[in-house]
């Protein structure tokens, strides 16, 4: 959120000797008068925890804030610059709406989010009728044709195509709301609706906000669902004897492996073939994603059904969710 909320808050409260910020980009708060703490960061660019926690101890009887990345662009501009890439293009919108909000610049934050949402939705639909739907690329155009607008892909495409559980992630009355200011804006008089609170239309831009990351997440998923088959299949023709797992793209790098079995007897449960678990889904994601670490990204899990989860891998380390 920035330095200038922390201070406002500081002015309001007029603690006394509160003027040290953990900081991992000290630009911002010096210029705000603010005794810095640099923390260290991570070969990988994310923050160093135990740096953190030794410095938040030590400067524990001054310490007024600490200040850490958006948490949906974490590490992504990074893994662009040095891989060369552009970030997916409507991080640009995402990150400078919620800038814009921060500065009390309403109409632009609501313009800036709609234009997100509209590359995702894109984006999300364009996957979901390709990779689910099997539709050809002419197909898909007409149906995503300019005469289907976003109004329309929000209000009826989105119940069709998105899961239950999605669907209440989502606040789509709060969505639609903020279409409708931003078509006033743009289509009509070129300024925000007369007596709109800014409660309600910062509300409303969160929901676009959550949307879009909701939808990007599912494109990928969407987009990687190939990928997780082969390595489905490696699994099951290497362990015979396992059910075949449902293998899932997590997101930022992550797969998800799941074993379920019919049954409450969980004496199947293979701790010692997890190796070839690992080495399988390795070797086959690294093919695609050079950043991929198993030891980082990956999850194993079985579970017996009906019944709930039992093991998981993750991190090199099981962990047992009930007793076995």
């Amino acid at each position: 959120m920035g330095v200038d909320p922390v201070m406002a808050l500081l002015a309001d409260r007029q603690p006394v000797g509160y003027d040290v910020e953990l900081v991992p980009d000290p630009a911002s708060a010096v210029m705000a008068g603010m005794h810095v703490v640099v923390v260290a960061s991570t070969s990988d660019g994310s923050i160093d925890v135990q740096d953190l926690t030794r410095k938040a101890d030590e400067h524990k009887d001054r310490l007024a804030a600490l200040m850490v990345t958006y948490p949906s662009t974490h590490g992504v501009f990074e893994e662009a610059i040095q891989d060369d890439l552009q970030p997916r293009p409507e991080l640009e919108f995402t990150t400078n709406a919620i800038e814009h909000l921060r500065l009390g610049n309403h109409r632009f934050a609501l313009l800036e989010a709609i234009i997100g949402l509209e590359i995702v939705l894109a984006r999300f639909l364009q996957s979901y009728l390709k990779v689910r739907k099997g539709l050809s690329k002419t197909r898909i155009e007409k149906f995503l044709s300019p005469d289907l607008g976003l109004t329309a892909r929000v209000a009826g495409v989105l119940d069709l195509v998105l899961t239950k559980e999605q669907l209440e992630q989502t606040r789509i009355e709060n969505v639609l709301s903020a279409i409708k200011w931003r078509n006033t804006v743009v289509h009509r008089t070129g300024r925000l609706p007369d007596n709109l609170p800014e409660e309600t239309l910062r509300d409303g831009v969160f929901a676009v906000l959550g949307l879009t990351d909701l939808l990007a997440d599912e494109a990928d998923s969407i987009e990687a669902e190939h990928d997780m088959e082969l390595i489905a299949a490696e699994i099951a023709a290497k362990l015979q004897s396992l059910p075949r797992p449902k293998v899932r793209y997590l997101g930022r790098h992550g797969v998800g492996v799941w074993f379920m079995k019919a049954g409450f007897d969980d004496s199947w449960i293979p701790t010692k073939d997890i190796e070839e678990i690992v080495a399988s889904v390795g070797q086959l994601r690294r093919s695609k994603d050079s950043r991929f670490d198993p030891l980082r990204h990956l999850q194993v899990m079985f579970q017996t059904i009906p019944g709930d989860e039992i093991m998981r891998w993750r991190a090199g380390q099981w962990a047992p969710l009930r007793k076995r």
